[in-house]
């Protein structure tokens, strides 16, 4: 019985998106370089990004309830079902926000702003002003999901720098064309609750075109990091590699027969795209720790 109760709530944080949201703030967190004596901050920066993502998901879901009812992915959540009271739903999401800033406030001012400004943007103006009335909510909305890398950033370096830019820029374009493959392929959904995404308005072809724009604004972010000597050739290689082949996908799709299947594959690989960035970091730092004469 408690097993389950504990699922049941467990679900309000939206797990996949918390725990998807650790592989950007380690890739944030090596970016700045830290020493060995900075791991710790690792594990607190991360606990942080947990209960922020799982406090705005709590909030999103409860504010949100009446439209997941019309949606068959949302239609059984547990606000929506009425299963559990609401003051439980925001007395979690509150608990969870105020832990939040207090790991934050502990570490320096920079890192918690960065923090305050991704859940305002997700909570605030992406849930409640525009995710139901402008096509403009998943450009906005990508700025919340560029915060836990810049998060990870700040956490080691205070500040908030030419190199933070990059990687905001970086993961905002990253997250957009990600989220329009969600748009194409669960059209259905939001066409039911009347929400006014891109591909339902625009129409799929736009979409795509749009899609393959971000991506180049993506890479073009990567590569400036390469050029403002934030990382070497072989960060490079491995984000240029991943990150062509995920556009290779993306110009696949006007030829594609099948939308749905195309923008399932081109999500995926967008995840897979996220995983090399921050695997190439690690990399990339480790040759140029253990092997200088070849870096540059």
């Amino acid at each position: 019985m408690q097993t389950t109760t504990f699922k049941r709530y467990w679900g309000l944080i939206k797990p996949g998106i918390v725990f998807g949201n650790m592989i950007p703030v380690l890739g944030g967190f090596l970016l700045a370089g830290p020493s060995w004596k900075d791991w710790p901050t690792l594990l607190w920066v991360m606990l942080a990004t947990f209960c922020l993502v799982g406090s705005a998901c709590v909030f999103n879901n409860y504010y949100e309830r009446d439209i997941d009812g019309l949606m068959s992915r949302t239609q059984n959540r547990l606000l929506v079902q009425e299963s559990v009271p609401k003051w439980q739903v925001m007395g979690i999401a509150l608990v969870l926000f105020f832990a939040a800033m207090a790991i934050l406030a502990s570490m320096n001012i920079v890192t918690l702003l960065v923090g305050i400004f991704g859940f305002v943007v997700y909570v605030m103006i992406y849930t409640m002003l525009l995710k139901r009335r402008s096509i403009h909510q998943t450009t906005l909305g990508s700025f919340s999901g560029a915060c836990p890398p810049v998060m990870g950033y700040c956490s080691i370096s205070g500040v908030f720098n030419i190199d933070a830019f990059f990687i905001f820029m970086l993961f905002a374009f990253w997250q957009i064309p990600h989220s329009y493959a969600i748009a194409v392929f669960r059209q259905q959904d939001y066409a039911n609750a009347q929400i006014p995404l891109l591909p339902l308005v625009k129409g799929v072809w736009h979409t795509k075109k749009a899609m393959i724009a971000y991506w180049a604004l993506y890479m073009a972010s990567g590569v400036a990091l390469y050029a403002y000597g934030t990382v070497g050739w072989v960060f490079l290689a491995i984000f240029g590699y991943y990150g062509l082949r995920w556009g290779y996908i993306g110009w696949q799709g006007f030829d594609a027969e099948d939308n749905d299947q195309w923008a399932r594959k081109f999500f995926f690989y967008s995840i897979k795209v996220m995983m090399m960035f921050s695997l190439g970091i690690v990399i990339d730092t480790t040759v140029k720790h253990l092997l200088p004469h070849i870096y540059f």
